[in-house]
């Protein structure tokens, strides 16, 4: 798995390969699959080494490097990254080290339902938006709608 993630990492550096599907698309970030295979298999032993305090601190260290990321190149190779082991670290922090303080809103039962039916939103959510994005083209060339007008149809459609 280790392999898999170095050579599609390597892959990200070649234009061609960032680009094999589309202009519109980027491949870049791919690695991150394999790589959250591999979380999966080795991420109990790492984060059981934490303590609660490192917990919190690598929790929270992980969500500010992931929100600085915005004000990079989006679509950089190297911010792909670093937004890559953020988001790992998270992820592998909230699958197993349940009991850290910090992640105690995450079972309310508001958040329960919410992670319940998430994967229905997810499967229609680029069904949805690509009309809504024509709409918003079409009332924004066609109409006389002030753009506070066209936001809010679209969100509602």
């Amino acid at each position: 798995m280790t392999a898999i993630i170095w050579i599609l990492f390597g892959l990200s550096f070649v234009g061609q390969y960032r680009h094999a599907i589309g202009t519109d698309t980027n491949l870049t970030a791919l690695y991150a699959f394999p790589f959250g295979i591999l979380l999966h298999f080795k991420g109990a032993n790492l984060a059981k080494r934490l303590t609660p305090n490192g917990v919190t601190l690598a929790a929270l260290a992980s969500i500010g490097v992931f929100w600085a990321c915005a004000f990079f190149k989006p679509e950089g190779i190297w911010t792909a990254l670093v937004e890559c082991l953020s988001a790992a670290t998270l992820v592998m922090l909230v699958a197993y080290r349940v009991e850290a303080p910090l992640f105690t809103p995450l079972d309310l039962p508001i958040m329960r339902f919410y992670g319940r039916i998430s994967y229905s939103f997810y499967l229609p959510h680029p069904l949805s938006l690509w009309p809504a994005a024509r709409l918003t083209l079409y009332l924004w060339g066609h109409t006389g709608l002030p753009v506070t007008g066209i936001l809010v149809i679209s969100f509602v459609f």
